[in-house]
């Protein structure tokens, strides 16, 4: 296991069990001789602000504090804590706050709810991290340590570097949600795709309209999510809801059918789905009626299937069908692209009507 990993999991084991943990940090006082820690088989002692007085109160708080679920560790908030960390490891700490978290965060993807940010310097194990965090030496607020806790965060990154004074420096965000931009790998996606089920349904729905009502959502354009979705009908359950309500471009590759088509259609007429590519779909027969009392039929697709779904752009379709039935694009008012392939052997009546652009 990573050392990074391991400092999540010392995180997830004060956050599930904090009364227990404060066993951890009442083991550290009897190390002070007044301000001065000096930790066994650690070679430099560690100069504090308040002492032994700071630990105590820390035991104190772990002893009354109410556990809470467990972080889930995310790829794009790792990757934030590295590129902050990149640039902290060659500034003072007192100029961190003049670096830009904000245009770091839009590299990597979106986040919605509470962001957060911690900094350990000098922990050499990941106790050591995470009971510095807690103990905020110095910090009367504890700013840090509420992180660590918050009940509302959920997703965390860590990243852990040299420094030339304090010989380490640990990175480590939070936020509610995270939504990366994109993915690298099939192995990601679907460990990005575990992940999301986790984080987006485990929000209650009126926190997330709370959360968009306060203007927390961030409302950058999301790149091209790809779902292999293998067997039909489980679209679904692959997309977060909150994937259904902000993702506006989508690959999807393996069966589909009107289950499917109906989420797609939602997407594209209520929420912001603006690209959709199906070239490596196949439709089948079954499934709920897409609209009205249609149903999907093999390689068929079929009469009004993406009828008035205004918010799409552009549209691949499927290499594999063989015919577009009545009105299967009318009304897509803002449609400027449309990508069909040469095994179309018949195109119903009146599918561009509406179609303005």
């Amino acid at each position: 296991m990573s050392f990074l990993r391991q400092i999540v999991d010392e995180i997830n084991v004060v956050r599930t069990n904090p009364a227990v943990y404060a066993i951890k940090v009442q083991e550290y006082i009897p190390y002070f001789q007044g301000e001065i820690l000096k930790l066994p088989n650690q070679r430099v002692a560690i100069k504090t602000y308040e002492g032994a007085a700071a630990f105590k109160e820390c035991v104190n708080f772990l002893k009354s504090e109410k556990p809470t679920e467990a972080y889930i560790p995310s790829k794009g908030l790792t990757k934030i804590a590295k590129d902050f960390l990149s640039k902290a490891q060659n500034v003072d700490p007192l100029q961190f706050d003049t670096i830009d978290m904000n245009q770091i965060i839009d590299k990597y993807g979106s986040f919605f709810g509470t962001f957060s940010r911690v900094i350990d310097f000098g922990g050499s194990t990941p106790e050591q991290v995470v009971i510095f965090l807690l103990v905020n030496d110095g910090d009367k607020s504890r700013s840090q340590r509420d992180a660590l806790l918050n009940p509302n965060l959920k997703n965390v990154g860590v990243s852990q570097g040299k420094h030339d004074i304090y010989g380490t420096i640990t990175i480590i965000v939070f936020c509610t949600a995270f939504q990366e931009y994109y993915v690298e790998t099939e192995e990601e996606e679907e460990q990005i795709k575990e992940i999301s089920h986790r984080q987006f349904n485990s929000i209650k729905k009126d926190d997330l309209l709370s959360m968009e009502k306060d203007s927390f959502i961030k409302n950058k354009k999301i790149k091209v999510k790809t779902i292999n979705i293998g067997k039909a009908g489980k679209l679904s359950i692959l997309l977060s809801d909150w994937e259904k309500k902000f993702i506006e471009g989508l690959t999807i590759i393996g069966e589909m059918n009107g289950s499917d088509f109906k989420i797609i259609r939602n997407m594209a007429t209520n929420n912001k789905l603006s690209f959709i590519d199906l070239s490596k779909t196949n439709i089948v027969s079954g499934g709920d009626y897409y609209y009205g009392k249609n149903s999907t039929k093999n390689n068929e697709f079929g009469i009004f299937l993406l009828n008035e779904c205004i918010k799409l752009e552009k549209i691949v379709l499927p290499k594999a069908i063989v015919e577009i039935g009545l009105g299967a694009f009318s009304d897509c008012s803002n449609l400027t692209s449309l990508v069909i392939y040469s095994k179309v052997k018949s195109i119903k009546p009146i599918i561009w009507e509406g179609c303005i652009n």
